[in-house]
């Protein structure tokens, strides 16, 4: 079995465009989406677009509880009850699906936030525990204090995933594989890199690479590396060779070739109701040829696209 498809963040979609992403979504087969309280420029703001237009009534709803930065305790008891109860306000629901913690929290003991996901669990606010961006070190700390103090226990991870961050192959699917957890990628086209025109033009079209982008200057951080530009340089030759576009490689390589599978997700984003319909339409072409994904899976050490200098925070 293949990994679900999710759909991300409406922070791109205008407000008039929402019941039509809601048609495109279901004509796509999807039926889940992930958002958090930090997306959309201000607290709960994405949440609350999607409660507006009755997505959360027609999906399966995951989010995050609020995070700004490590230093300053987004994950204390007090701030995680707050953040879950304006986030359930503002998608208009009593649960989610999934609830994350989004992110590393230094300033708050560990078991502190494993105690305080699981109050809000006791209260039946949400379905599944996830973390994200934890690494491996603390996804198993976190796994320790839920089994030996009885707490809900994750079940789901999220972390970047795509052909040029593959590290959590290594580090973190170890431990998942071995409690049952499943993992849910996000930016499975690397924020528009692995299309190729950051590479080729310096730029990508307005894109998350853009000066103008708030997330420019740290995905130009994360991927504006020699070693990163050669292995897209060599993405393209296959491109070229086999005649499936890059973003097509990409797609059909994560879904069908990864180590991603059976109960693990893809989390694709859109600023355009055009590139949801164009992303399911690639993936439904199925499993690459065997020799394209074997070329592809061939770049992985060799070509410095194994890194964990890149898995960032979405």
């Amino acid at each position: 079995m293949t990994p679900q498809i999710i759909f991300g963040d409406i922070a791109g979609i205008p407000d008039k465009d929402l019941p039509d992403l809601a048609i495109a979504l279901k004509d796509a087969g999807i039926t889940r989406l992930d958002t958090a309280a930090r997306y959309g420029g201000a607290p709960h703001a994405s949440e609350k677009r999607s409660g507006a237009a009755g997505l959360p009534k027609q999906f399966t709803i995951d989010s995050k509880v609020l995070w700004d930065s490590p230093q300053s305790g987004p994950h204390s008891a007090e701030k995680v009850a707050q953040s879950v109860s304006e986030s359930l306000a503002s998608l208009g629901v009593e649960k989610v699906n999934v609830l994350y913690l989004h992110g590393p929290d230094d300033a708050t003991p560990l078991a502190e936030q494993v105690r305080a996901i699981d109050a809000v669990y006791k209260q039946g606010k949400f379905n599944k525990f996830g973390v994200s961006n934890f690494d491996a070190a603390m996804l198993q700390e976190c796994l320790d204090i839920a089994t030996r103090e009885n707490l809900v226990k994750p079940s789901v991870f999220q972390g970047q995933f795509n052909l040029v961050c593959r590290a959590w192959g290594d580090e973190v699917f170890p431990i998942l594989r071995s409690n049952n957890m499943h993992f849910n990628a996000y930016s499975p086209l690397a924020g528009g890199f692995l299309l190729g025109n950051f590479t080729t033009n310096g730029h990508s079209g307005g894109n998350r690479f853009s000066d103008e982008s708030p997330s420019g200057a740290l995905y130009k951080r994360w991927f504006d590396k020699p070693s990163l530009h050669e292995a897209v340089k060599k993405l393209r030759t296959i491109s070229e060779e086999s005649g499936i576009a890059m973003a097509d490689l990409s797609l059909r390589w994560l879904t069908y070739h990864s180590i991603l599978g059976e109960g693990d997700g893809i989390i694709l984003g859109a600023s355009k109701i055009s590139q949801v319909e164009r992303n399911a339409r690639q993936i439904r072409d199925g499993p690459l040829p065997e020799d394209v994904a074997q070329r592809l899976n061939a770049l992985k050490r060799a070509d410095g696209i194994w890194s964990s200098e890149v898995q960032g925070l979405e």
